[in-house]
């Protein structure tokens, strides 16, 4: 459990971070960014708190890959420029 709360701190630092990134700058690769991370946070959360049945785990995986896929959006529409 110390370990998935030090990755939950580290990424609310990190969703910080992009969050003010986008609202200071608009920059237009910060939304999907920001919007996986927070997936990826949300399933993080989902996994701490509760994985008791195999729909809840399969729930957490499905908004992982959710946020890995906006993620993924957002770096291949910045190196497509």
């Amino acid at each position: 459990k110390a370990i998935l709360l030090g990755a939950v701190a580290l990424l609310l630092y990190v969703l910080v971070k992009v969050y003010e990134e986008y609202f200071s700058r608009k920059a237009s690769y910060a939304a999907p960014i920001a919007i996986g991370l927070t997936l990826l946070f949300i399933q993080l959360l989902v996994r701490i708190f509760d994985l008791d049945s195999a729909f809840d785990y399969l729930f957490a995986s499905i908004i992982q890959l959710a946020g890995f896929g906006l993620i993924f959006y957002a770096v291949w529409k910045v190196n497509s420029k």
